[in-house]
């Protein structure tokens, strides 16, 4: 409304119009995988006049992609100056998370170990592929040659995360070799037994039937021993071995001596005496009489007693060899002048 210097007045109407509001749409796509690039944003812009469009990573387009998991500002700004602002977030899916469950392997009995994988993340179901060619979440074990395995976990988007596992098998059994040596002669007592074993857990422990804990066993006669040898996993093994005994004697006792002074036969030799040193000899006469008696028998009898040459008769020994009558030889001897 005018009014003039005279007040006359004069009145009109003017309209004065403003651009709409620019108005924004938009439709994302989120990342497939954890840690990936490969979202994106298409944005759809409604406004009267011409705009620009700038995002906060530097893209000046409606449709960006190869977007990582983030908040993205677009602004949008027409001709006029007028801008609208708005926050567009990507997301991204939990990283497929595998745990384990390994079951009790059992080296004594030869049980296969487990390798039981559970998967938390990512976009169910999960498929498995194993290094040795399997495809289930379980693992069976049997080849103790391997100890390291790779699975590699793969959800419904594709995505994938590699795993490794490493395996500690011991031997399901225990092998055992051994060296036997049989007793020389007999009533020798030479025979030996001697243990390796070359698998288990080590250490090892020996038990024989008669006390001994060593790997190895010396001075045995011919029979049967029996040993039960313990690993670290408290696996055991048993087993007998058999040391044969010989049928040639150790000893050769000769039957006649002739104590004549001439150097020749005139002592009672016993080879292989020596390999007794706790030995007893003892020499009786036709009644039962004991006419010498030696312990070790160092020095063969030359046939006296009482410093006296004993008469041409046959008398009647008895070895003991070990001095305690678990092995007594006996026979006759002639003494011949």
């Amino acid at each position: 409304m005018i009014t003039d210097n005279a007040g006359c007045i004069k009145s009109d109407t003017i309209d004065i119009s403003q651009p709409s509001e620019i108005v924004l749409s938009s439709t994302i796509t989120d990342a497939a995988c954890y840690g990936e690039k490969s979202g994106s944003i298409s944005v759809a812009v409604t406004a009267d006049n011409d705009y620009t469009i700038a995002w906060s990573n530097g893209e000046t387009t409606a449709n960006i992609d190869s977007l990582a998991a983030g908040d993205y500002t677009i602004s949008v700004t027409d001709e006029t100056g007028c801008t609208t602002s708005t926050i567009l977030s990507i997301t991204e899916p939990v990283m497929p998370l595998v745990s384990q469950s390994t079951t009790t392997y059992d080296p004594c009995n030869g049980s296969e170990q487990e390798i039981s994988l559970s998967v938390f993340g990512g976009t169910p179901e999960y498929s498995y592929n194993w290094s040795n060619g399997d495809t289930l979440s379980i693992l069976s074990i049997a080849d103790s040659t391997i100890t390291q395995y790779q699975v590699t976990v793969t959800d419904a988007n594709l995505c994938a995360t590699l795993n490794v596992f490493q395996v500690h098998i011991s031997s399901d059994s225990m092998d055992v070799a051994n060296a036997i040596t049989d007793e020389s002669c007999a009533g020798k007592q030479d025979g030996t037994i001697s243990l390796e074993v070359l698998s288990g857990t080590a250490p090892y422990a020996y038990t024989w039937e008669d006390g001994s804990t060593d790997a190895t066993l010396t001075g045995l006669s011919g029979g049967s021993y029996t040993v039960t040898i313990t690993d670290a996993n408290n696996c055991s093994y048993e087993q007998t071995y058999i040391i044969n005994g010989s049928a040639d004697d150790c000893l050769i006792i000769y039957n006649i001596i002739t104590p004549d002074g001439n150097g020749k036969n005139d002592l009672w030799e016993i080879g292989g005496i020596s390999e007794f040193p706790n030995c007893k000899v003892e020499v009786f006469n036709q009644w039962g009489v004991s006419i010498y008696s030696n312990d070790g028998y160092a020095e063969p009898w030359d046939g006296t007693m009482d410093g006296e040459v004993l008469p041409s008769a046959t008398y009647y020994y008895v070895i003991d060899l070990y001095g305690d009558g678990s092995l007594v030889k006996s026979g006759s001897l002639t003494i011949m002048k």
